[in-house]
């Protein structure tokens, strides 16, 4: 997340030049109406240039930009919308120089409340905002068709979510500072799909890994890869139940055979070292539990994708959408043996 070059602290700056009485029209000197209350008079008056270049047009209250108004910067942006005591507050919209906008809520120059984001380049958000950043619920849409809907924290993805690629492959479940992190469900186009436990985007805990071609695997898994204990099924019965490390057969285990036969063996870095029932160390004539079916592949990264992340945010301080960790996770499930 990055922080934007134009400043919406901008958008409320200095003071006017005292070219007209307070409490009395540009051009007409008339007071305008306003609420009722002490201290002076709400006026209109024509565009006026106040300190740094920035152009206002519109209602004072006192030396205070207040009321509806517009302001232009000198680099191209222009905020319209309601002020007070010279800072956006209430309705407005931003547009930059580069073309971002927001619309929404404002509270002391700051998107804060319901609004929404438009990036020139693309990026979409339209949610809840605290102090310039996404926080709450909201709907982040990018245009290469990936999209997230869920819960926000200071500008990141956490809490529950869901984040949908563009070729169909779907997650969802918890977040934590924009990374699949707590119990989620991660569906690929294809059919695979894997539930369970995430750490940091990958799979870490316990989990269930089911295959296309009826395989499945239950187990534990630490950093992306099967380790510690967990079951291998295949689709015609036969199964290996025991120890498992960075992704491979290690240790002791229980093979069992399609037709019920079960064998107890010993296993090293995903090789079978030796049976350990009885005298029979020899391998029987059955298929030894080497190579998995299917690979792994998560979606990947669209090329433009680093690119979008660079895109700079709305104003000073505020947080344009971003995918982050999210954009193609690559620590997901090892398969190999």
């Amino acid at each position: 997340m990055r922080h934007a070059e134009e400043g919406l602290e901008e958008i409320a700056v200095g003071s006017a030049p005292s070219s007209q009485p307070a409490g009395q029209d540009g051009d007409s000197g008339r007071p305008l109406p306003r609420p009722a209350a002490s201290g002076p008079e709400r006026v209109l008056r024509p565009e006026q240039v106040l300190p740094g270049g920035v152009r206002y047009a519109g209602e004072w209250l006192g030396d205070h930009l207040d009321g509806e108004g517009t302001q232009t910067f000198p680099d191209g942006g222009r905020y319209e919308g309601r002020f007070c005591r010279s800072l956006a507050e209430g309705h407005g919209s931003y547009v930059s120089s580069k073309g971002d906008i927001y619309e929404g809520q404002w509270v002391a120059g700051m998107a804060h409340g319901s609004g929404k984001f438009a990036g020139r380049a693309g990026p979409t958000y339209l949610g809840e905002w605290l102090h310039d950043k996404q926080h709450g619920h909201g709907h982040e849409s990018w245009p290469d068709g990936d999209c997230y809907e869920g819960e926000f924290k200071e500008g990141e993805k956490s809490g529950s979510g869901r984040f949908v690629w563009d070729n169909g492959s779907m997650y969802e479940g918890q977040f934590s500072e924009n990374s699949m992190h707590g119990e989620g469900v991660y569906l690929w186009s294809d059919g695979r799909k894997y539930r369970g436990q995430w750490s940091n985007r990958s799979c870490h805990g316990r989990g269930v890994f089911t295959y296309t071609d009826g395989c499945s695997y239950a187990g534990e898994y630490e950093h992306g890869q099967k380790s510690g204990e967990g079951t291998f099924t295949w689709a015609d019965g036969r199964e290996y139940s025991g120890c498992w490390r960075k992704g491979q057969l290690h240790g002791l285990g229980t093979y069992t055979m399609a037709n019920g036969e079960r064998k107890r063996g010993e296993w090293q870095e995903g090789r079978w070292v030796r049976w350990l029932q009885g005298a029979e160390e020899r391998l029987p004539a059955m298929p030894e539990p080497r190579g998995l079916p299917g690979g792994l592949q998560a979606p990947e990264e669209p090329a433009h994708a680093a690119a979008a992340r660079e895109l700079g945010s709305l104003g000073r301080g505020m947080l344009s959408p971003q995918r982050s960790a999210c954009d193609s996770p690559q620590a997901l499930p090892d398969v190999s043996l």
